[in-house]
């Protein structure tokens, strides 16, 4: 047996031979699931295909193999521990969609097993599920019935909630003698967790559809669904315990070996971090490669959890040089031939863990300090029980970054327990007090980067200017200084020196636009500002960017002119229902953006139409006066006394922005405004609601959305009227073709022209998908005996109604047999039936199948 049992030549040995049994074969598809919001990742080989399986899509190929990328973390306290679990695994498989079922199935991975793996059937063992006898008598063809285990639903039957489900048999390795590996159950057998016999693939025979746990239906197609770990099948080949130990793993196990004073084999403890090191970054390698980057919610998570999880391993082994690095670097050089995304993003992927790395680096430092020391208090204490509190670990995930489960990693490794519920106690309280906390940006800004921003000054902010050249101060990435930003669509924070984009505050929406320089370009998506300092949150176009680099920032002034419309309108509504409603009305709230505003505001009395017609009108008459938009400082005081209105007393300081309009309307905001009246274009109310008992809101729109809405509004009106206006003709046409004179002409012509068959057994039908009920019922009664011997079919669009004057015959057996025979119902006497629901494409087939069954009548008169 000369066969090269490696990854790469067992990946291509499988393809090919589904290849050979006329298999379309398709490449691994991303990590990230296309259009299925149910899944996180990719988690399986058929995850790609579920809607083939469900007939909800038609596969255009009905024999598929693959060897699907698959992420599955629900196992993730198991890697390294056991043989046979990982979180990045390539599992192959071969589908059939309506195509080929058990039999086949089975067969052709006996084959592949036997004859081109050249496995001994004598360590081959199979489990099918107890009550799928025909896939147990297809194994007994095979295999000495001694070999094949019949076990419950729960081993045998492949099912997820509801849809698309069926009986399997998995196919079982013994290599108890192999490692010697010793068992206490007298059962031993496949489905045991001793790992003697070691599942390699997994035939999923799927036939029905559950609808409930009680209920389980055929699926309109049979499927078939099978799957088999390459890295499994791998290291059953050459004959070592763990899929970690294959060759390919080998390599580079025995690096990470080179640098501990351990060897393989002497430490349990040491061979499990190993190889969870090695699995998370050869998964983050896969993940980066189908652009998934690390965040702290989503598939981000996963990514970020899995190094983390990996550092705080390489942590605790004290391994000093840069091996992170060096182990993505090989599994890149060895997946990058058959998987060409990793070839085009090697330096994306080392970029982001080196990124991580770095961020977590000073958090996992200071972290493990404080948890060591924790540890070290309950080991020095006889007494003490061995956990540590809820305090304890929320101060570590508040304060450090900590997420539980890494704390929990080093827990486990001092035989210590975390009081988890008194953790997650804690959690919510935080949760809770955040949200009684009435401050904006929450979810932006935490504690760790209010402190982070002490070290910088004010921003300066420009108000009325659109272009600026000045310098980065900082740039922050999750929280921490990086010097640079080199990835591009990353979301990240930059500090400027000054600033011409307005940050987030009393209502007002922020500025976007452009931060560019000699080396690269960004988009600025949002701003906010935590005390005298703006933080822009932005997005890399292209390039990158240096801290203390000068840049140019350009100011996206169509969408800050559509804000500064809504604004300015926004003080004029003041006024206005000041003005109209009631002089005591108090803005309650506003949010301005650039494609509305919204103003709440107290009132005790519902709003009518006619007041908003007035309050509408009464803008609008100050925005064609054409009014400057006059904007000063001055001390609080005094602008008190001018009458200047001021919404948040504890929000200003001595001296304040003014903005006046025309004598009309004074206050104290910060927000951008337009410098004249006119620059509104517009104003229209689009929407009032009752928010609260005696607070109200209005909606309103300024500028080009106010001529969109009319044009919106007119265009619908149209519509609508040129739906009246055919309907109206239609009626009429209606009206016309059937009015009773003309009923009466269809009728005699459709007697004078029926077909009538030897046997004298006349037949008349007639169609028509427009006639009403009454008109239909008058049609019938111009019909009804007027022709000896006769049989009469009217259809009305999906109804049928059947008349028969022929003695000794029975219309209702006629309607019954032809509604079994086309899926509709109905029934009646023997001279008069009515059915419905009928398929209207049926219609022909319909009479066709009436005109044989009256043609055969053998009836004498």
């Amino acid at each position: 047996m000369n066969k090269i049992f490696d990854l790469n030549s067992i990946r291509k040995l499988f393809l090919d031979f589904f290849k050979n049994k006329d298999h379309k074969t398709f490449n691994s598809l991303s990590l990230v699931p296309q259009n299925d919001d149910s899944l996180l990742l990719i988690n399986s080989g058929m995850a790609p295909y579920k809607k083939y399986f469900s007939g909800e899509e038609v596969a255009v190929y009905k024999r598929i193999v693959s060897c699907q990328k698959c992420i599955r973390t629900n196992d993730i306290d198991n890697v390294g521990k056991t043989s046979r679990h990982a979180t990045f695994f390539e599992m192959l498989g071969n589908f059939s969609f309506g195509d080929y079922f058990k039999r086949e199935a089975i067969h052709f991975a006996w084959e592949f097993l036997t004859k081109i793996l050249e496995i001994d059937k004598r360590k081959l063992f199979v489990t099918v599920f107890k009550d799928d006898l025909e896939a147990y008598e297809i194994w007994c063809e095979i295999l000495d019935r001694k070999k094949i285990f019949r076990l419950d639903k729960k081993d045998n039957f492949w099912e997820i909630d509801k849809g698309p489900c069926g009986p399997c048999s998995e196919i079982y390795y013994y290599r108890g003698d192999e490692f010697n590996i010793k068992c206490e159950n007298r059962n031993c057998g496949p489905g045991c967790n001793c790992d003697n016999y070691i599942e390699i693939w997994n035939l999923v025979f799927t036939q029905f559809n559950k609808i409930s746990d009680d209920e389980y239906l055929n699926l309109s197609q049979k499927n078939i669904d099978t799957g088999m770990g390459l890295e499994r099948i791998v290291a059953v080949l050459q004959k070592v315990n763990y899929i970690f130990d294959i060759e390919e793993n080998k390599i580079i196990s025995n690096e990470i070996f080179g640098n501990l004073n351990f060897n393989y084999g002497n430490s349990k403890k040491v061979d499990v971090a190993v190889r969870i090191i090695m699995d998370h970054i050869k998964a983050a390698v896969f993940m980066i490669s189908d652009d998934i980057y690390p965040s702290n919610d989503g598939r981000g998570y996963v990514l970020r959890k899995l190094l983390r999880r990996a550092m705080c391993k390489i942590k605790i082994l004290d391994i000093k040089n840069n091996i992170l690095e060096s182990i993505a670097i090989k599994y890149m050089e060895f997946y990058c031939d058959c998987y060409g995304e990793i070839e085009n993003k090697k330096s994306k992927i080392l970029d982001l863990i080196k990124q991580e790395k770095n961020k977590f680096d000073e958090t996992l430092n200071l972290g493990i300090e404080k948890i060591k020391s924790i540890i070290f208090d309950i080991n020095s204490d006889d007494k003490k029980n061995r956990i540590i509190s809820g305090e304890e670990a929320f101060r570590l995930y508040d304060t450090h970054g900590f997420p539980l489960e890494i704390v929990q990693e080093f827990a486990d490794d001092s035989n210590c327990e975390i009081d988890s519920e008194s953790f997650y106690k804690k959690v919510n309280e935080q949760r809770e007090k955040s949200r009684s906390n009435n401050k904006k940006n929450e979810d932006k800004i935490n504690q760790v980067l209010i402190d982070l921003l002490k070290s910088f000054g004010e921003t300066k902010f420009l108000y009325d200017t659109e272009y600026l050249e000045s310098s980065v101060v900082a740039i922050i990435d999750e929280n921490i200084l990086v010097k640079k930003i080199n990835i591009i669509d990353k979301k990240i924070l930059i500090v400027l020196r000054e600033s011409i984009f307005f940050a987030e505050s009393a209502g007002q929406t922020f500025d976007t636009g452009i931060l560019r320089s000699k080396t690269g370009e960004i988009k600025i998506v949002a701003c906010y500002r935590i005390g005298n300092k703006f933080l822009h949150e932005c997005v890399l176009i292209n390039g990158e960017i240096f801290e203390n680099q000068d840049v140019e920032m350009i100011l996206d002034k169509y969408r800050r002119k559509s804000i500064s419309r809504n604004h300015t309108a926004t003080h004029l509504l003041h006024r206005a229902l000041k003005k109209i409603l009631n002089k005591n009305i108090r803005q309650m709230g506003s949010s301005v953006d650039e494609k509305k505003l919204r103003f709440d505001f107290n009132y005790e009395k519902e709003l009518n139409n006619i007041d908003l017609i007035e309050i509408e009108d009464f803008v609008n008459k100050k925005i064609s006066k054409c009014a400057n938009v006059d904007i000063f400082y001055k001390n609080i005081d005094e602008a008190k006394k001018s009458g200047a209105i001021a919404l948040f007393d504890n929000k200003y300081g001595d001296v304040v922005r003014v903005v006046n309009i025309d004598d009309f309307s004074m206050e104290m905001c910060s927000g951008t405004h337009v410098k004249n009246t006119s620059e509104i274009l517009g104003f229209k109310i689009i929407n009032k609601k009752n928010i609260s008992v005696g607070i109200k809101r209005i909606e309103a729109i300024t500028g080009d959305s106010v001529r969109n809405y009319y044009i919106g509004a007119e265009k619908k009106l149209l519509e609508k009227i040129n739906y009246l206006e055919i309907k109206e003709k239609k009626t009429n046409e209606e009206i016309k073709k059937f009015k009773s004179k003309e009923i009466k002409i269809v009728a005699n012509n459709l007697i004078n022209n029926c077909e009538t068959f030897k046997n004298k057994i006349s037949f008349i039908f007639y169609l028509n998908k427009e006639i009403d009920q009454n008109k239909f019922k008058l049609l019938i009664d111009n019909m009804k005996n007027k022709k000896d011997n006769c049989v009469i079919f009217l259809f009305n669009d999906d109804n049928l109604t059947a008349l028969s004057n022929i003695n000794n015959f029975d219309i209702n057996d006629l309607i019954l047999n032809l509604s079994r025979e086309f899926n509709f119902k109905g029934g009646g006497n023997k001279n008069y039936a009515k059915a419905g629901g009928i398929d209207i494409s049926l219609h022909d087939r319909i009479i066709n199948k009436t005109r044989e069954v009256l043609k055969n009548l053998n009836i004498k008169f």
